[in-house]
């Protein structure tokens, strides 16, 4: 359709109907586009993710007798499950989104999409103390075949390092949050709700 054509159906009597949905297939596209590369960024997360669950699966099954290498890969297949959860849910939300849709419920899944992003930001205060010492553990295990258990009571002292970069990550990915998704929100939060 030409823009001569939208303009005579928009100016056209009884056309309310016609510009409320063009309005909102228009609000969804511009939504959609700031959340572009949340979307791609959720999918290279989640193919790294099941990657990285089929290389722990193979660990764990040659390990499980050795408590000291089952133990973290466990940890890590428990988080990675967990985020692949967590991806495939923010996909669902993002690929529900529907110019069909009521406008509240595309706000309340951006919302989502937003508080899930801020969980992730604030999760990293705890994620990279807990996995630091697994994720070198098992991958020098894996592909060395090097027990880092033999450099002594080195553990401790780096999980008390990763605390502090976990902090200090989860401070800037809070001072500074995904702007393209802070701007949906604000987009979104704009359009008077009949």
């Amino acid at each position: 359709m030409e823009l001569p054509e939208l303009t005579n159906l928009w100016n056209a009597p009884g056309s309310v109907a016609i510009n409320r949905q063009l309005l909102k297939e228009v609000t969804l596209y511009k939504v959609k586009a700031l959340l572009y590369s949340l979307k791609w960024s959720t999918y290279f997360e989640l193919g790294l993710n099941i990657i990285f669950l089929f290389f722990l699966q193979g660990f764990i099954s040659g390990h499980l007798n050795e408590m000291r290498f089952l133990i973290p890969a466990l940890i890590l297949i428990v988080v990675t499950i967990a985020s692949t959860v967590l991806e495939c849910y923010k996909l669902y939300l993002f690929y529900s989104l529907r110019a069909e849709s009521p406008v509240v419920d595309t706000q309340q899944k951006v919302a989502q999409l937003q508080y899930l992003e801020a969980l992730e930001a604030n999760s990293m205060a705890v994620i990279i103390p807990l996995l630091s010492a697994p994720i070198l553990i098992v991958p020098a295990k894996a592909f060395f075949d090097f027990d880092l258990y033999q450099l002594g009571n080195w553990i401790p002292h780096y999980i008390i390092g990763s605390v502090v970069v976990g902090l200090v990550i989860a401070f800037l990915l809070r001072k500074f949050p995904n702007e393209k998704l802070k701007k949906a929100v604000a987009f979104l939060k704009e359009i008077k709700v009949d």
